[in-house]
């Protein structure tokens, strides 16, 4: 009953239903004495590393395949390292944030959503363009945005 996927393999869901979520999913309830299945393994400091330890070598792996036009190795590739670790420790973020600062929690938890919109919306673009219906230059805009999207979710778990 965890309303944030877990990993990308469920990015294929329906829409509605990826983004379905309960009361008690929200940080907010949570912080509130509810209950979550999602209990988080690292500190919210050790997933920020994650991210930033990992994300100059995802991100620029990404850009060389596109670079390469090689879409159907990318879109594989979101799913393994160093990409993946980068999508989880973005998940799982605001729910470590949660243990120290709910406010926070509820600020990162909607960034990460966004995050994970993006990457849904990189993965269908990039399926797109191997069947050359989208162009190089879409494909990086959506990576542009991509990007974005995670330094803000880091940006809300630093500024507390």
């Amino acid at each position: 009953m965890v309303a944030i996927p877990l990993a990308l393999s469920m990015l294929s869901r329906a829409p509605a239903q990826a983004a379905a979520v309960t009361e008690v999913d929200h940080p907010r309830t949570l912080a509130e004495g509810g209950s979550a299945s999602v209990i988080p393994a690292l500190t919210a400091d050790q997933y920020v590393s994650r991210i930033v330890l990992n994300k100059e070598r995802a991100f620029d792996s990404i850009r060389a395949s596109i670079d390469k036009s090689k879409y159907k190795d990318l879109s594989d590739n979101l799913s393994i390292d160093p990409f993946d670790t980068l999508f989880q420790s973005a998940v799982y973020l605001p729910w470590a944030l949660l243990k120290i600062d709910p406010e926070a929690a509820e600020r990162c938890y909607t960034a990460s959503n966004v995050f994970t919109s993006n990457v849904k919306v990189l993965d269908r673009l990039l399926v797109a363009a191997q069947r050359n219906q989208v162009d190089e230059e879409t494909v990086l805009a959506a990576l542009d945005k991509v990007i974005a999207s995670l330094d803000e979710v880091v940006l809300t778990a630093t500024s507390r």
